[in-house]
């Protein structure tokens, strides 16, 4: 889903990513009478790549917490040890943050850190000349300690560029 936020100097377009703390920040620019532009996960509107004066931005979580609250939420009943080798050996392009390379690196400007939320989302507020309240940054009762070393190498394997890209470095 993404959302609009018009500002002064520049708008913001926020694309939602599942277990970032997207809906936070979908909810607060829909109060500050922003709107939804589509309801498919991770869409742009067509038309927004090409915006000399758009911001996209995309929400971001260290990508050890983000697979341990999809093994939370979503697979339950499966052992954490089995849900990392099947999501580590199976076809999961990009898994976690699918969306960020759905639409290429080159088309979001501006990455909103989970861990960050509140500075990130003021950062980018500034930069737009647009006013909304603050997200306050969701509660999350996973932690990347709950992983064995083995877990972590396994997600490395797989996802150890981004993870370093993104600046999460080990859990």
């Amino acid at each position: 889903m993404s959302y609009l936020l018009e500002g002064l100097v520049k708008d913001i377009i926020f694309i939602a990513n599942p277990r970032t703390g997207s809906s936070a920040v979908a909810a607060a620019i829909l109060a500050a009478g922003g709107e939804k532009l589509e309801d498919d996960h991770h869409a742009l509107p067509d038309g927004s790549y090409d915006m000399p004066n758009t911001l996209v931005a995309f929400t971001v979580r260290n990508h050890y917490d983000v697979i341990l609250s999809y093994h939370q939420q979503r697979a339950r009943g499966m052992t954490l040890d089995h849900f990392v080798e099947m999501i580590t050996t199976e076809e999961h392009p990009r898994f976690p943050h699918a969306g960020l390379y759905a639409h290429g690196m080159d088309y979001v400007n501006y990455i909103v850190r989970y861990e960050s939320m509140e500075v990130d989302i003021a950062n980018l507020l500034s930069l737009a000349a647009a006013e909304m309240e603050l997200p306050a940054q969701p509660p999350s009762s996973v932690k990347s300690n709950d992983l064995t070393i083995k877990q972590v190498n396994k997600i490395r394997s797989v996802w150890g560029e981004e993870i370093d890209f993104m600046g999460y470095g080990d859990a």
